[in-house]
């Protein structure tokens, strides 16, 4: 069958998350399958949450980390540390505003470090999917990993 995508679709999910939960759905159901993917097709795609925006703001996510264990270190790590905590506000402004117009401050800190978290554990279900793509190619398994990654 063919799947279409209307981005004008909103839908509301029902299910209960915990942060354990969504982590794992997250990697097990959605990086490493769209890794395969992208990797069997050998092309990413540019939309959704792949966009060259989220692309940048996922490696400054990443570059916060080692700008806190530089900052604990080093006091002028604080500043690299502030100016990425900037970046990463103003590539998702938008969302950021949302979040406290709906629900304040508290609302809008939170969704901004859960979404440098989402930034993070998305990196390693990347490169989680590319080592088992790599791994599934050389010991011929490749049917098994396309099954996995259109399920």
């Amino acid at each position: 069958m063919r799947i279409v995508l209307d981005r004008e679709l909103q839908v509301k999910h029902l299910k209960k998350w915990t942060l354990a939960s969504l982590v794992i759905t997250d990697l097990m159901r959605r990086a490493i399958p769209w890794t395969l993917l992208w990797m069997e097709r050998r092309r990413l795609h540019s939309d959704l949450n792949f966009s060259s925006t989220q692309r940048i703001a996922s490696i400054v996510a990443v570059a916060m980390v080692f700008a806190l264990i530089f900052a604990l270190m080093n006091p002028y790590g604080w500043l690299l540390l502030a100016a990425l905590i900037a970046a990463a506000y103003l590539l998702n402004r938008d969302l950021f505003l949302l979040l406290d117009e709906k629900g304040g401050a508290r609302l809008a800190v939170g969704g901004f470090f859960l979404q440098q978290l989402y930034y993070l554990y998305s990196l390693l279900g990347l490169a989680l999917g590319i080592i088992v793509y790599l791994l599934g190619s050389r010991s011929g398994q490749d049917q098994s990993l396309k099954k996995s990654a259109q399920s």
